[in-house]
């Protein structure tokens, strides 16, 4: 299911995260960049990429996108 779009904020910054069949890593992933990140000054943005999981990697990466 497509996730509703929300404007683009530049990022300085990009992290991005090849995943397959990670669904139990998307949450601790994220919570452990965002504790690097928070002492860096600039704006930054985690991009999940997914390669084709089949598990519910997924649903995990549209659950921590909602819960942000």
């Amino acid at each position: 299911m497509p996730l509703p779009r929300i404007p683009p904020v530049p990022a300085a910054i990009s992290v991005i995260v090849p995943v397959f069949n990670e669904s139990d890593n998307i949450a601790p992933m994220l919570r452990e960049v965002a504790a690097a990140m928070k002492s860096v000054p600039a704006s930054w943005e985690l991009v999940f990429v997914d390669d084709a999981s089949t598990d519910d990697t997924w649903a995990r990466i549209a659950e921590a996108r909602r819960s942000e």
